[in-house]
């Protein structure tokens, strides 16, 4: 814990993201990977020193073994969640075209606005050609690469 004692403020105390001066809470950071740079258990152990979740933003959350959507699930228990919203409808070739990014955007800038760290996952080694910067601009955020 951090005091601060400014002259004419009352020493305030930093303590999990939140400033008690300003009630103001700290923003998460937003980060994004493909899972083709990792072993999943590489994976896991940055998960968890990042004190993230994982969105899994693939159309269909399925291909390599051991990054199928159960085995993600029972590998990251709590930190994994499947955001179909987020998909690129055009996986396959095409022009990106996400499900339905609306309510997923919405949702995201609220959990990092709370202070909740979030790696945004597909299979894409390259973020320039991956939907995940369509994501990231439609957020107006710049992500941390892993």
């Amino acid at each position: 814990m951090d005091t601060d004692q400014q002259p004419g403020r009352i020493g305030h105390i930093e303590a999990e993201g939140i400033d008690t001066a300003t009630g103001d809470q700290a923003t998460g950071t937003l980060y994004e990977t493909g899972y083709s740079m990792w072993t999943p258990l590489a994976f896991r152990d940055r998960v968890q020193d990042l004190n993230a979740t994982v969105w899994d933003i693939r159309y269909r959350p399925y291909g390599k073994r051991g990054w199928r959507r159960p085995e993600l699930a029972q590998l990251l228990g709590d930190s994994y969640e499947w955001v179909r919203g987020l998909g690129n409808v055009n996986y396959r070739g095409g022009p990106i075209e996400l499900v339905e990014p609306g309510p997923a955007l919405a949702d995201l800038r609220g959990r990092l606005d709370n202070g909740e760290n979030i790696i945004l996952l597909c299979v894409c080694a390259r973020y320039e050609d991956c939907h995940r910067k369509t994501i990231c601009k439609r957020l107006g955020q710049e992500p941390t690469h892993l």
